[in-house]
């Protein structure tokens, strides 16, 4: 909802993808920050978390009450907003954290695939369930305090605050033994074995390392310009308009939960992480380069003009395939670099997601970058 939502402000589609890498550069931020906090000792995940979900919780607020009081009413107060929830959404990091600590080694690569669904779910049906929030509420006017546009903040903040009461009232602290060894040889990285005492820069200069960041950064840039461009070439290539351009979100949200599926099936059966990852980076690149010929030659060809729905079919399936792809490339990679990080560098591990979580958030502002800058309807 927010490119209609900047509209009522006089806003357009550079502020749109202008708030989007703002608000990926302020997770990276976060991102950063929460890694250097949680190195530091443990029992630290929990407050960290809290205090991530009280700035979303602001920011979603902000979002919310700008459409109705005069005071808040710009463009500056949206971007403020989105900033806030960026900071906060650094949290995601925590739980890859948690895993590696609490889950034995053999579980590990599991677990880091279903926290990597429930993440990339959160990412794929958040914008559909804000379009249907504002279709709901489409009888109110623009500007009133549960109006259109301020309803998937309202959202938000409740569903944040209900998580994170939720988490407060069934955390408990990781039991003694293994997790407490591990926080002393992280104390005194001397007594770990000779493989295991890598230094953050020798772990990130390995090629396999390099490797698979490359990977996750390249199909991550690549399929955050497929989620972002989807309301705005509904309705400047298609002539959509109102809930209905994020409408083909829900249909990649399904063949992306298709894909989960099948991902999970594979590694219940043994199929190792870097397998699932070089898999997935490969049919997202031949994907990828049989939608770019598609769309040329649908262009090319004038289906554009026959305004049917051949030509919303030749835009929108390359998408839905490519949300089929991305899992295998995007679980694969968090599994993999998880895997290694913890193998490897221990004494590193917040560092190390954060630099993952980085990498994500530089990806998502790569993409609306390069539309902002490249993208013509």
């Amino acid at each position: 909802t927010l490119p209609g939502y900047l509209k009522q402000f006089g806003g357009g589609e550079a502020d749109y993808f202008f708030i989007i890498s703002s608000n990926a550069a302020c997770m990276m931020f976060g991102s950063f920050l929460l890694g250097i906090y949680v190195d530091r000792g443990p029992g630290r995940i929990l407050p960290a978390y809290v205090g991530t979900a009280v700035l979303t919780v602001v920011g979603s607020v902000l979002y919310a009450l700008a459409g109705s009081v005069r005071a808040l009413g710009h463009i500056r107060t949206l971007l403020v907003a989105r900033c806030l929830v960026g900071l906060g959404a650094s949290n995601s990091m925590l739980c890859m954290i948690f895993l590696g600590e609490a889950v034995r080694a053999e579980d590990r690569q599991k677990w880091v695939i279903r926290f990597g669904i429930t993440r990339s779910q959160g990412l794929f049906w958040g914008p559909p369930l804000g379009m249907a929030l504002a279709a709901m509420s489409g009888g109110q006017e623009e500007g009133a305090l549960f109006g259109a546009n301020a309803a998937p903040g309202w959202f938000q903040a409740f569903a944040t605050a209900v998580a994170t009461a939720a988490l407060v009232a069934t955390w408990q602290d990781l039991p003694e033994g293994p997790v407490a060894a591990a926080h002393e040889l992280a104390k005194s990285p001397s007594r770990l074995p000779s493989c295991r005492r890598m230094s953050l820069a020798s772990f990130l200069a390995q090629g396999r390392v390099l490797a698979v960041l490359a990977g996750m950064f390249i199909v991550g840039s690549s399929q955050v310009c497929c989620e972002v461009v989807v309301p705005v070439l509904t309705g400047t290539a298609l002539g959509w308009r109102g809930a209905e351009r994020g409408s083909p979100l829900t249909a990649m949200a399904v063949a992306l939960t298709l894909g989960q599926l099948s991902l999970l099936r594979l590694t219940k059966l043994g199929v190792q992480d870097r397998t699932m990852q070089l898999s997935g980076v490969a049919s997202f690149a031949a994907t990828l380069l049989a939608a770019l010929g598609l769309w040329s030659s649908a262009r090319a060809g004038g289906a554009r003009g026959s305004g049917g729905e051949r030509w919303e079919a030749e835009v929108l399936c390359p998408l839905v395939a490519l949300s089929f792809c991305a899992p295998y490339a995007m679980l694969g990679s968090f599994s993999t670099f998880a895997r290694l990080s913890f193998e490897d560098a221990p004494h590193h591990k917040g560092k190390c997601q954060a630099i993952q979580n980085n990498l994500l958030a530089a990806s998502n502002i790569l993409g609306p970058l390069l539309l902002s800058w490249t993208y013509a309807g």
